[in-house]
């Protein structure tokens, strides 16, 4: 079996866990809706919130469904939009434990390293409470940059600035250690 289709067997996997809220046109404005909520897109013209919303999924979850699992390829990015997840990495120790890193709310993201350079998860990912979460796979992603490259490109620049961003507060995080 190749990467490509033992990744998406990991994905189908994950959907298949969820509710699909809806889809098609009728549906977009749902999204699109749902985007404008988040602070990523709050700089954006409606065009490119259209013309992106057109390439995600919207899906329900319940309380302790696990949405990434570390170690595991997954090439996709959520956008949680209403609800609460845990965000756990395993220890290192052996005892089965994970330590929880964060809580994540309302506008946040969660895959989008994994989405941009392939690489497992780093962390486990899981529901708290009931969720909605918007949804771009890597197919996705690269059929938005064939159709709409300047909407892909504003995109990637959105995902590239949260990724510098949670770097840099990382960075000052581990001086506190050193």
């Amino acid at each position: 079996m190749s990467k490509d289709s033992s990744n998406t067997k990991q994905h189908e996997s994950l959907l298949d866990n969820l509710e699909l809220l809806g889809y098609g046109n009728s549906f977009n404005t749902e999204v699109c809706e749902m985007l404008e909520s988040c602070a990523m897109f709050n700089q954006m013209e409606r065009y490119d919130i259209e013309t992106i919303a057109k390439h995600m999924l919207a899906y329900g979850a319940k309380p302790n469904t696990t949405l990434l699992k570390e170690g595991s390829f997954d090439p996709f990015m959520c956008i949680l939009v209403k609800g609460k997840l845990a965000v756990n990495k395993e220890n290192g120790t052996g005892d089965g434990k994970p330590t929880h890193l964060a809580t994540i709310l309302p506008g946040r993201t969660i895959g989008e390293m994994s989405l941009i350079d392939g690489q497992p998860h780093s962390a486990t990912v899981t529901t708290t409470l009931q969720s909605t979460l918007l949804v771009l796979t890597r197919d996705h992603l690269n059929d938005l940059s064939r159709s709409h490259p300047k909407a892909a490109n504003r995109l990637l620049l959105k995902i590239a600035q949260l990724l510098s961003h949670r770097l840099r507060q990382t960075s000052g995080k581990l001086i506190d250690y050193l």
